[in-house]
């Protein structure tokens, strides 16, 4: 059995639990920077977690299948940004509430599909995907007070 190193691998991948604790301690302890801390955040975590597709983008051979479906994959992505962008400084709260909405779903489907490819048992998967939803159902309800 592999022991579990405490390292900075550890918490930072394989136990990324931790990012939600510190973005909490940070807006408890400085709330004046709330807006600057959300907008550092998705900078840091979701536009690099996007990132991780350009490479699909600039290989290639994936150039017949993005000239087929450029509206799908360039068009509405940048509509997307566009709307994001101007959602976040005209109508900031309901933007806020409408993305991590979508993050949420996001996120609940992700987490379940990795449950997924790790568990055999359908029992088990079964009991993971009750408590993934409860999980981020009780997370959302939080966030939407908030607001």
């Amino acid at each position: 059995m592999n022991s579990i190193k405490f390292n900075a691998q550890f918490f930072l991948v394989k136990f990324p639990i931790l990012f939600p604790f510190l973005y909490g301690v940070i807006l408890y302890v400085f709330p004046q920077f709330e807006t600057e801390l959300i907008i550092i955040t998705i900078l840091l975590l979701a536009e690099t977690h996007f990132g991780a597709t350009w490479p699909f983008f600039i290989d290639r051979v994936n150039y017949p299948f993005l000239s087929k479906n450029r509206i799908n994959l360039i068009f509405f992505p940048v509509i997307i940004v566009i709307f994001s962008t101007l959602g976040f400084f005209i109508v900031n709260k309901l933007f806020l509430l409408i993305f991590f909405a979508a993050n949420m779903y996001h996120v609940t489907r992700q987490s379940f599909g990795v449950g997924k490819l790790y568990c055999a048992n359908d029992q088990e998967k079964k009991y993971q995907e009750i408590l993934i939803y409860i999980i981020n159902f009780i997370f959302f309800v939080i966030g939407f007070f908030r607001f």
